[in-house]
């Protein structure tokens, strides 16, 4: 999330939700006290009536379908594998520009050649662009693609991103630690669109769709990456239907931790099939508002909204709510919940292949378009 959005809202403290248990009334002690005989009356045999009417068996509730295709899966070690290396001292914390942020764009170009995408822009993933306000291009976005299937909706595209840009290095009162390595925010992001680009890779047929995926740098600046593909996009955004950008998912609430938001979740129907797809896999997705006040407020905090201004869908997905680890030096690799985090990012990945194969594309609800 942006510098900007750190001095808008500090992160409150962590509430710990804490339940007790009710021990159960004791049985009444059984009587000594003989029990009376029934008067005649009592004892009378009724007089026969009609039978009740069965009750009719309650509807069940259907179940979503399952994927059309099996995914491959998402695992809690890969995951821990690709944020521990962007996280790594070694890269400085990620500023936006800087050699760290450079060498942290190759490593996410092998990545995405190993997973078997290809690159959008020529022959390279890493795109530069302007990512300072330098006025030349000074750092690179990030962006590889899965090609559809369908000849008649390949040109189509879903859009999965994060940033990979962190913080660099700094000062922090009370640390001896000079590097803000930014594991949740947000290598974990990238390290969940890595392994979507895989789980989509992994099934035995790609969605009718094409689906890109981006690394953005200079998120933390402004959203300066993000903004520059908008301005000048390697694939139209006329033909861009819907964006699914990625926001700390390492770190699950512990009393809900099967649980991910969306940023403006009601601004869109793009939630609708997070919220079907989430439920067959065991997985709840809510608004933000649902998580917390501040949580509730983020929707143009992050890479989702230069798009959702130019009229593309596009919304950000979190895990746990925003913790006091967010923008110090202590959002360390180590700190994150990984095991958590899969189930997550699976549950992404499903409904993300579905945006990206069935027939309707996502729409803004009337009146809630940006701008």
């Amino acid at each position: 999330m942006t510098r900007a959005t750190w001095w808008a809202f500090a992160p409150g403290a962590v509430a710990l939700a804490l339940s007790c248990g009710r021990a159960d009334a004791p049985a009444p002690a059984p009587s000594d006290a003989p029990t009376p005989a029934p008067t005649p009356a009592a004892a009378a045999t009724p007089k026969p009536g009609p039978e009740p009417a069965p009750k009719p068996a309650p509807t069940p509730t259907p179940k979503p379908a399952a994927s059309a295709v099996a995914l491959a899966p998402v695992t809690a070690d890969a995951l821990r594998g690709d944020v521990t290396a962007l996280a790594d001292d070694a890269l400085a914390g990620r500023g936006t520009p800087s050699a760290g942020l450079d060498r942290a764009a190759e490593l996410l170009a092998a990545r995405m050649g190993a997973i078997g995408l290809v690159p959008v822009v020529g022959e390279a993933f890493p795109t530069r662009v302007d990512c300072s306000g330098s006025g030349s291009p000074d750092a690179a976005n990030v962006l590889g693609l899965l090609r559809g299937s369908d000849p008649g909706l390949a040109q189509q595209v879903v859009i999965v991103s994060a940033h990979y840009d962190h913080l660099g290095r700094g000062t922090e009162a009370g640390s001896d630690d000079v590097i803000f390595n930014g594991a949740n925010d947000d290598a974990s992001g990238v390290a969940a669109v890595l392994a979507i680009a895989t789980a989509l890779r992994g099934a035995p047929r790609a969605p009718r769709r094409s689906v890109m995926f981006a690394a953005f740098c200079g998120e933390e600046l402004g959203l300066r990456g993000s903004r520059a593909y908008v301005d000048a996009p390697a694939l139209p955004l006329q033909q861009t239907v819907a964006v699914v950008n990625l926001e700390m998912l390492g770190r699950a609430d512990p009393q809900h931790p099967r649980r991910a938001w969306l940023t403006g979740s009601d601004r869109s129907d793009l939630g609708d099939v997070f919220v079907e797809r989430g439920r067959a896999l065991g997985i709840e997705f809510v608004d933000g508002s649902v998580v917390g006040a501040l949580e509730g407020q983020l929707f143009g905090a992050s890479d989702n909204w230069p798009f959702a201004q130019a009229g593309v869908v596009a919304h950000s997905i979190s895990g746990g709510p925003i913790d006091p680890q967010y923008h110090t030096v202590d959002d360390e690799a180590d700190r994150l919940d990984y095991d958590a985090m899969a189930p997550i990012v699976a549950a992404i990945a499903d409904a993300t292949w579905t945006l990206a194969d069935r027939d309707a594309v996502p729409r803004w609800r009337e009146g809630a378009a940006p701008g």
